[in-house]
């Protein structure tokens, strides 16, 4: 009997299916400093038949740049460099002496055909020191009472901080020495808001950048007086003060006395006055200059200053001349008959005043009160006097005597003054 021996024999198949390339690692998000060096790693898996590639791409992924391919590079620029570790299939890219234009994102490629790859980024930030940019304010001029708003921004990375303050650190109208923020706002400016604001920028990397401000307020003018009340003696010049504020600076700036003007254009035609103005962009001076001072020059001036925001504002100066009595007698000589009134007259002027028209009335004269009566007034300047020669008459003069004898007492004198009227015949003052 013949036995048949199958064998089966079992071959062991081997399958080997190719794997899908991967990037295993990219470095993370780099921070450097202009100046400084960075590497960019980016490790693959499964990629030895395929292209790995290095690109630059802006923010906006509006522009890409092929930087290397594989362990060459394609950008031709020293700074740049490629490196490829075969072991752990890793491809650095190092870039030297970094410029604030190599910031941006950079991506690792791995080139599967034409229309697929497997990308992987890494953004590279630039520190850099801001700079205020050209849209901010540079300077501005607003009415008083309106709202003003002033902006300042800036480039930077990290993103500056942007923080105002006034010049000589005054107080900013929002209150405080500083704030902080791109937009600072007043909500309704005054004529002291005005001055230069700083915008300064910073993000802890250089010195930080800074912007003047100039804010201008335009405002009616304000009129200020030192010394609204003057004496001056006689012969001696005299200057008459105010200080005016106004933007824009005032127009029309003059001194006036009564009902003379005295403009700038007409002062220097007068040698007995002159003017002399001293200011800049808010603030004028201005001085009156009397020369040798007279009588006639007392009296009130009026500073007067307009600009186109308000016109006609004004503030007195009152000027007095200081000078020694003078005493004018009206009627030196004078008669009554006896038993009548009579009334004995002079005048006097002076500053400071001591009385500027004084009677002495001889009441029912007597015979023994004829003779000269003298009117004195002193002041701290001087004294002077003069003479009333009072003689008998056999008719009445009249006034006072009209008709009959008028009985009364002498006019009184005023307290301030002091005048004496001095009879000739002691007896008068018994």
């Amino acid at each position: 009997m013949n036995f048949a021996v199958v064998v089966f024999v079992v071959l062991p198949m081997v399958c080997v299916a190719q794997r899908t390339p991967s990037i295993s690692y990219i470095t993370q998000e780099q921070i450097k400093d202009i100046g400084g060096t960075v590497e960019l790693q980016c490790s693959v898996q499964y990629a030895k038949e395929y292209a790995v590639v290095w690109t630059k791409t802006g923010r906006d992924r509006s522009d890409s740049v092929f930087l290397s391919t594989g362990s060459s590079l394609v950008i031709k620029d020293s700074r740049f460099a490629i490196r490829h570790d075969i072991s752990s299939s890793t491809y650095t890219l190092q870039i030297k002496d970094i410029q604030e234009t190599d910031a941006g994102i950079y991506q690792c490629q791995v080139i599967l055909s034409v229309v697929n790859k497997i990308t992987a980024d890494v953004e590279l930030q630039v520190r850099r020191p801001p700079v205020i940019s050209d849209n901010s304010t540079q300077s501005i001029v607003a009415s008083e009472g309106k709202a003003v708003q002033m902006e300042c921004y800036a480039a930077g990375y990290p993103r500056p901080t942007i923080t105002w303050r006034r010049e000589n650190n005054a107080i900013l109208p929002t209150g405080g020495s500083t704030y902080t923020g791109n937009v600072l706002k007043i909500n309704s400016v005054r004529k002291e808001d005005r001055g230069t604001y700083y915008c300064v920028a910073d993000n802890q990397v250089s010195k930080g950048d800074r912007r003047n401000i100039n804010l201008e307020v335009e405002f009616a003018p304000v009129i200020t007086v030192p010394r609204p009340r003057l004496g001056q003696a006689l012969q001696y010049d005299m200057d008459l003060e105010c200080h005016i504020e106004a933007y824009p600076p005032p127009a029309i700036v003059c001194m006036t006395v009564k009902t003379f003007l005295f403009t700038l254009l007409y002062l220097p035609l007068n040698p007995h006055l002159n003017v002399s103005i001293a200011g800049g962009s808010t603030y004028t001076g201005n001085v009156l200059k009397i020369n040798s001072v007279r009588k006639e020059d007392r009296g009130t001036y009026y500073c007067v200053a307009d600009n186109q925001v308000s016109k006609g504002d004004r503030r007195n100066i009152n000027l007095e001349v200081e000078f020694a009595p003078v005493i004018t007698v009206p009627r030196p000589r004078l008669g009554q008959a006896l038993q009548y009134d009579m009334d004995l007259e002079c005048h006097i002027e002076a500053y400071p005043p001591t009385g500027h028209y004084s009677t002495l009335r001889v009441i029912t004269i007597e015979k023994r009160q004829y003779g000269d009566f003298v009117c004195k007034a002193i002041n701290k300047l001087g004294q002077a006097e003069a003479k009333v020669h009072l003689f008998e008459t056999v008719i009445p003069v009249c006034p006072p005597a009209c008709g009959q004898a008028h009985y009364g007492e002498a006019s009184s004198v005023p307290i301030s003054s002091v005048i004496i009227f001095l009879g000739a015949i002691a007896v008068l003052f018994s």
